[in-house]
């Protein structure tokens, strides 16, 4: 606990210096950053016998809510530049749309030997952080699936990938930072779980598949460990 509280300090010390700092860096030379966030659709594997057939699960739209985002990144130089914001609100996530603009915000220009997103879900016991929806087919019916993680905040760290060499924001230039939703990482694990055992749940709307830390726990345990990895940050 001593540990934690200690290490709590100095972050809160180190960010304060760094924002100090970085206003004055971020009006001289900035590079704007628009950050987008979107999800790829998941249709099942394909078939190695290249044939047709309907996939066990199809994830076509899902939500994200964050508290709190930062920026963190080390210059070529050895110099650090923290920027950080609330969020408080939930992005839905649809497969067919164009990625969502989130926000806009400065980072000094130049090179750098390495960046990374650190986004906060905001989970709040019945109101996950993330959840992904879908459809499960079962023989020849298609059942409405929901799948929730994150009923708790938690904190994650995301590098960011980038092409070339080395990551380089222009002078006076614009990069678009996009957080990408990868379903595939959390999905092909189902296809990997024993579903004999599998609850429905009877909503309005008729019956549903809910894997969530109260609705099929056994394969949410599976499933939740790959959440994290679906999360991506890319430099375009």
């Amino acid at each position: 606990m001593l540990r934690l509280i200690i290490l709590s300090l100095m972050l809160a010390v180190l960010t304060w210096f760094n924002r100090s700092d970085n206003e004055k860096t971020s009006l001289s030379e900035p590079s704007l950053i628009q950050l987008t966030m979107n999800m790829s659709a998941w249709d099942g594997p394909a078939d190695p016998k290249g044939l047709s057939s309907p996939p066990s699960f199809r994830i076509d739209s899902g939500s994200l809510s964050l508290s709190n985002l930062a920026f963190h990144g080390i210059q070529q130089s050895g110099k650090e530049f923290h920027f950080a914001t609330d969020m408080n609100r939930s992005y839905t996530l649809q497969t067919q749309n164009l990625p969502l603009s989130i926000l806009e915000f400065d980072v000094p220009k130049g090179s750098y030997q390495s960046a990374q997103l650190i986004i906060h879900a905001n989970g709040q016991d019945s109101l996950p952080a993330m959840t992904l929806k879908g459809h499960w087919q079962r023989g020849e019916y298609s059942i409405p699936m929901e799948i929730r993680f994150f009923h708790y905040p938690e904190v994650f760290s995301i590098p960011l990938s980038h092409n070339g060499p080395s990551l380089h924001f222009p002078p006076d230039g614009v990069s678009t930072l996009q957080i990408h939703v990868q379903p595939d990482v959390i999905v092909k694990a189902l296809h990997q779980t024993p579903l004999e055992e599998v609850t429905l749940s009877q909503t309005d709307a008729g019956k549903k598949l809910i894997i969530s830390r109260r609705h099929n726990a056994h394969i949410h345990a599976a499933l939740v460990t790959r959440a994290e990895k679906s999360i991506r940050a890319y430099i375009q």
